[in-house]
Formats: C-alpha cells, sequence, structure tokens
C-alpha cells in the first residue's frame, strides 16, 4: 500500500499521477483538513503536524509513504526519515531543477507557499540547480483556499490567477515552477493566462520516483488488477468529499480522523 498525506486536497494532484503510473496499486490518502494551509504556520508546528499525519498512514502499514505537500516536505521531511528510518518516504518538491533547465530567458518564475520559499531546502534548491537563473518567487496562500473551496475558475480565481501572470510576463520569465501540489488543479487557468510560457509541476517526477523506489525494494505493485483507494480527512468530512470528487472527477466517500 502507498501512503500520501497532503495539508488538504492538494497532494490529490500527485496521487492522481501516481495511480496513472500504478493503476493496480493500493493507496491511502490522508489530508489533515483540520489544519489546512500549512503555508502560514511556523515550522514546529508544520514539523509537528506532519510526523503526526505519518504517523496516522504508518497505523494501516504502507510499503511507502509520499508527503504530497511542498511546504511540508521542505520543512519536515528531514524529521519524518530520522524518526522513521524503516520507512521509504519520497517528498515534494518544486520543479527548480528542471525550470533551469528548460529557460531560454534565464528567468523563472516559482510559485508557491511562503514556507516553502522561506525554506532552507528550498534555498539549497536554488543554489545546487538555478545558481545562473533569475527567480521570480510569488507566495500564493490564495489560490490553496480557492483549491480547498473546489473554486477553480470563480472571479476571484480569474483576477489572482491575471494579476500573477502579469508579474510573471513583466519578469520575462518563460518557465513557471509550481511550487504546491495544489496549484496543478489551476493549470488551465494558469496555462490559458501566461499563454505561451511552459509551466511545470512535480507530479509525474514524484510518480517516477514511487516507482523507483517499490522497484529497489521488491513491492512494486502486480501489473494486473484494479487497486483500492482509501480516502481520510481530519476536518469537515462532507466539504472534503465533495470538493475532492469535483478534483478527481470521480465519486470519494472519506473516513474522518483526528490528528
Amino acid at each position: 500500500m502507498i501512503g500520501i498525506f497532503d495539508s488538504g486536497v492538494g497532494g490529490l494532484s500527485v496521487f492522481r499521477e501516481i495511480r496513472t503510473a500504478l493503476p493496480s496499486g493500493d493507496f491511502t490518502y490522508f489530508g489533515d483538513t483540520a489544519h489546512v494551509p500549512y503555508g502560514g504556520k511556523s515550522n514546529h508546528e508544520i514539523t509537528d503536524l506532519t510526523l503526526r499525519a505519518v504517523d496516522i498512514l504508518k497505523q494501516r502499514r504502507p510499503d511507502l509513504v509520499v508527503i504530497a505537500c511542498n511546504t511540508a516536505t521542505s520543512v519536515a521531511i528531514s524529521a519524518v526519515r530520522e524518526k522513521n528510518p524503516e520507512l521509504p518516504v519520497v517528498g515534494v518538491v518544486p520543479v527548480l531543477k528542471t525550470a533551469a533547465e528548460y529557460t531560454k530567458t534565464k528567468q523563472v518564475a516559482v510559485l508557491a507557499t511562503d514556507a516553502t520559499l522561506k525554506s532552507a531546502s528550498y534555498r539549497d534548491l536554488k543554489k545546487r540547480f538555478a545558481g545562473g537563473v533569475e527567480t521570480l518567487e510569488l507566495a500564493l496562500p490564495e489560490w490553496v483556499t480557492f483549491v480547498e473551496q473546489g473554486n477553480l475558475d470563480g472571479d476571484d480565481v480569474k483576477e489572482s490567477v491575471k494579476t500573477v501572470a502579469e508579474k510573471v510576463t513583466a519578469s520575462h520569465a518563460d518557465v513557471v515552477a509550481l511550487g504546491c501540489t495544489h496549484f496543478p488543479f489551476l493549470r488551465p487557468m494558469i496555462e490559458k493566462a501566461l499563454s505561451g510560457i511552459e509551466v511545470l509541476d512535480s507530479g509525474p517526477a514524484v510518480a517516477r520516483q514511487v516507482v523507483r523506489v517499490l522497484t529497489n525494494n521488491g513491492k512494486l505493485p502486480a501489473a494486473q488488477g484494479s487497486g483500492t483507494v482509501k480516502y481520510y480527512c481530519s476536518g469537515d468530512l462532507g466539504q472534503f468529499s465533495a470538493v475532492a470528487t469535483k478534483l478527481l472527477g470521480e465519486r470519494v466517500s472519506a473516513e474522518q480522523v483526528r490528528a
């Protein structure tokens, strides 16, 4: 079983990519919707919440856990691995390396949460892979809220995306890295507003890494058969189920757990 965790529904964008790669896999998804968003919390809070979420998934005996939240990965993945040395853990980071390779103008925009952009791991990522590139970094907590509400095309979303697109265009960036797993659900609108500018997210790369780790550990699901998915959340059950249903385009029935 593959356990997937996010602060809310954003990690469903990563789950979607992993399930496409492993359609016969069994999954458990946990959205910590009682505490979303993580982006404005202290590092101590984020680490504590992430460790608790991983403990919840561990009760289901996963072969691997995916921290499908950029903020939680940036701040807390080291603590998770230190506490759980026996558990394979895959995180999510902004696709800055790929963006730096793709850009021709040497200008890249990174759209994320404040906590991700201020994290030591993000600074290290920039230093290692984007030394010769200028980065426009925009913290967009309102985009997390839009997706958590299932609001993918409202007037307020359109106005916010338009404002961001103007800033990206003015910076001469030719590649945009979506550094929050909520943001791919706004991708159609983002790409429309940024016509011609490459938009990248980390979901496909995470899916490939999950396949590699499971293969190396001899835990890859059988090629045949259909897998199972169980959904859990810590907040409003009806809200999570309704929004997840909208985002995935299929009926989602979740159970509530305390976190």
